[in-house]
């Protein structure tokens, strides 16, 4: 999350135990908030679990892509 979307959640967390939920100035706020982040494209999870990896193949063409650039052989599993 970037820090200063996170410093407006802060700090609509603080606003929300002074001034309490139906508070003209927290109710704002969390309506900007929420409209930041439906704009704010989706952060997508890089990781890949173990399992699929080995399965789609990929890892062998990229060990022979790094094979033939560093000039090393590969054995065969």
């Amino acid at each position: 999350m970037p820090r200063p979307l996170n410093n407006l959640k802060t700090l609509l967390a603080d606003l929300r135990s002074r001034y309490g939920e139906d508070d003209d100035l927290v109710l704002q706020l969390k309506n900007e908030l929420n409209t930041i982040e439906a704009l704010r494209p989706k952060q997508l999870s890089l990781s890949i679990p173990y399992r699929q990896f080995i399965k789609s193949g990929t890892n062998q063409r990229t060990d022979a892509r790094f094979a033939a650039h560093t000039g090393s052989t590969l054995r065969s599993p």
